[in-house]
């Protein structure tokens, strides 16, 4: 059985720009789409579901001076609702799929976020040197949250002993009520002479869940039929998967190479994330990362060749994790955790 869904999707945008003056103008945005996804079992069920939204964005800019532009925005975005595949499983029986759709289980609600910006644009020292900041503020509703959940399976022939209706843990969606991120860009270009050129963004992400309650965390804590299905709340940590300080950093040194109309180049790069939580729970994360890499080559308007050296410092903080479920110590443990490693320092 391989699952079978489908989604089409109806959009129609539109935009208008009036200018105040010669140096304002306002712009308004709108797009209106209807997201249809169609999610089938092979036990029969179908669940479908259609889902309409209008997503305008308002700017308005003011050019200064030929070197300055200031900027605020409001834009509403969204990411269509669907179904948990978890319940459209073939082990799954019509009755629990069926079930699972009237609680809502089996539902991924339509995700909605306001978002408030407030920025500069410049440019200094004979627009030698760019610079650029921005403050944002995100209000986010049904932020989608992954989850370790049971699924009864009718599972005669995987071998489980016992009864042949039992329950598997399965990576699940949940939405938690409401989330806000709060932040900062900077960016920062700087031509430092005519053969030197350096980079510097920054990146704040402030992160907190105003509402939701984990199940996983319930399983930790509690034994209560009621917690278990309920969950415990974790409202005010912060949301997973997402670094609160981000820095990236580059030097680019080049030069012309004799007369053959291409030029020599050394270029280093400087990457850093703050530790990242893997989910709503706060409890396992993964730490800092800090990556060097470095380049020596050659570029003409048609070819580069280069020499690199990645991950100059060694850095093994792992490239990925996923929660995952435990099915060997499943249903003591419930969560394992798939760890993707990051490559050592490598040169080619």
């Amino acid at each position: 059985w391989t699952l079978k869904a489908e989604k089409e999707n109806l959009g129609f945008f539109g935009g208008l720009d009036y200018d105040v003056g010669e140096d304002v103008t306002l712009s308004v945005e709108a797009r209106y789409a209807k997201d249809s996804p169609v999610q089938k079992a092979p036990n029969g069920v179908t669940a479908q579901e259609n889902y309409y939204s209008l997503t305008p964005r308002f700017i308005a800019s003011w050019q200064a001076t030929d070197d300055v532009n200031l900027y605020t925005s409001a834009a509403k975005g969204n990411k269509p609702g669907g179904c948990f595949y978890g319940f459209f499983d073939a082990p799954v029986t019509a009755e629990d799929t069926n079930e699972a759709i009237a609680n809502g289980r089996a539902v991924i609600k339509e995700e909605k976020a306001w978002t408030y910006e407030l920025g500069a644009k410049t440019q200094w020292l004979d627009r030698r040197l760019t610079a650029n900041v921005a403050v944002y503020y995100i209000d986010w509703t049904n932020q989608a949250v992954n989850e370790i959940e049971n699924v009864s399976w009718d599972c005669p022939d995987t071998g489980f002993t016992g009864t042949q209706s039992t329950s598997i843990p399965n990576n699940f969606i949940r939405n938690a009520g409401e989330s806000q991120v709060t932040g900062t860009e900077i960016e920062l270009a700087l031509a430092a002479t005519d053969n030197l050129f350096l980079t510097l963004n920054y990146g704040l992400q402030d992160t907190k869940l105003e509402s939701y309650n984990s199940l996983v965390l319930a399983t930790l804590v509690s034994d209560d039929p009621d917690v278990l299905a309920s969950g415990v709340s974790v409202s005010g940590n912060e949301a997973p998967r997402v670094p609160k300080h981000t820095v990236t950093a580059s030097t680019m040194y080049r030069r012309p190479l004799g007369g053959l109309g291409s030029d020599w180049f050394l270029r280093g790069d400087y990457v850093y994330n703050s530790k990242t939580w893997l989910e709503a729970e706060n409890e396992a994360y993964v730490g800092d990362v800090t990556l060097v890499n470095a380049r020596l080559g050659v570029e003409s308007a048609t070819w580069t060749a280069a020499f690199y050296v990645d991950n100059v410092l060694e850095e093994d903080a792992p490239l990925l994790v996923t929660a995952f479920p435990s099915f060997e110590r499943f249903p003591t443990v419930v969560n394992a955790f798939h760890i993707v490693p990051r490559r050592g320092r490598n040169a080619g």
